[in-house]
């Protein structure tokens, strides 16, 4: 198949959750020997894990929409790759990570979906979205599986929504832990000078973060899914992290379910100061990567056979 990708971000330029999703399956359909390329925001053209990335301009939209079997997308360019699949008469998939009542406006008769995780899913087509496909994001345990120092209790996105705040607060609390925040490239970010506190650039080798990091915390105020998390897992890390139904579907027992108050932040981070409780943990939460990752291939299998059927059922003249 060739597979048209119209977004508004991709890696390694944005590196955020959506974006490594999208991604992450691509990079699985190129290796099933499928062609897929990506018109986004870029001045140049290249090439990332066999994907083609090209400038989202109307000579390479004629160019390249014609050619294609099917579109995808999500978030900020969903109206106008609609709009563009209408004009070439392409089915077209929607991938919906948050269940925000403004995606539904997004969400048009012709679009079908793919959810990020079977919560959302059931949350969305309450609100009035069409039955889909799930995909949970794609997380290899060997692409994140690293020894660590467990030397820093991380956050990853230091925004307000992602718990800057509440990082600087543990980092005032507990003079004696040392803390890491590392920028995120998206929102606000909340930054403060303490000594045992360090911030660090946003990164795509995010790995090296989790290779120094004892903790990871997640008081998101709200999280789809939780790509760190599982991330974090991979490496048997313990994750901190608020109580949304995203985390809790992706950490199911193993995570540590601080909620949005400090104390309890404080609280679990000393109970983790048994080695015991803290390798338990670990060895769980190992154990738990490497069932989801078996999982990935599952799931890709299935939605590649799902895709298939989206192209192989498109009718130009009748699903308008």
């Amino acid at each position: 198949m060739n597979i048209l990708t119209h977004i508004h971000a991709y890696p390694p330029k944005h590196n955020a959750g959506a974006e490594w999703y999208m991604h992450a399956a691509l990079k699985w359909l190129v290796a099933r020997g499928h062609i897929c390329n990506v018109l986004t925001e870029t001045s140049e053209i290249y090439t990332i894990d066999g994907v083609t990335v090209i400038p989202d301009s109307a000579p390479y939209r004629a160019e390249y929409y014609p050619i294609c079997d099917v579109v995808i997308t999500h978030l900020g360019r969903a109206g106008k790759a609609w709009n563009c699949s209408q004009t070439w008469r392409k089915p077209i998939v929607h991938v919906c990570h948050n269940d925000f009542t403004n995606r539904l406006t997004e969400v048009k008769a012709d679009f079908q979906m793919v959810y990020n995780s079977d919560w959302m899913e059931a949350s969305m087509t309450q609100k009035g979205s069409r039955k889909g496909f799930t995909l949970h994001p794609v997380i290899w345990f060997d692409d994140y599986n690293t020894p660590t120092t467990r030397e820093y209790i991380t956050l990853i996105n230091c925004n307000e929504n992602k718990g800057g705040r509440i990082l600087v607060q543990l980092a005032e609390e507990m003079p004696d832990r040392k803390f890491l925040g590392v920028i995120g490239h998206y929102g606000d970010q909340v930054k403060a000078v303490l000594p045992n506190l360090t911030y660090v650039p946003h990164t795509s080798h995010i790995k090296e973060i989790y290779a120094k990091s004892r903790i990871v915390l997640m008081p998101s105020t709200y999280e789809s899914y939780g790509r760190v998390a599982v991330e974090a897992m991979c490496s048997g890390i313990p994750v901190l992290c608020n109580t949304t139904p995203g985390l809790m579907e992706a950490l199911g027992d193993c995570g540590t379910y601080s909620g949005w108050n400090v104390d309890n932040y404080i609280e679990d981070i000393l109970s983790l100061d048994d080695e015991k409780a803290y390798n338990d943990l670990s060895l769980r939460m190992i154990k738990r990567a490497k069932m989801l990752d078996a999982r990935n291939v599952e799931e890709l299998e299935a939605f590649e056979v799902w895709i298939k059927q989206i192209r192989n059922n498109y009718n130009p003249y009748f699903n308008r």
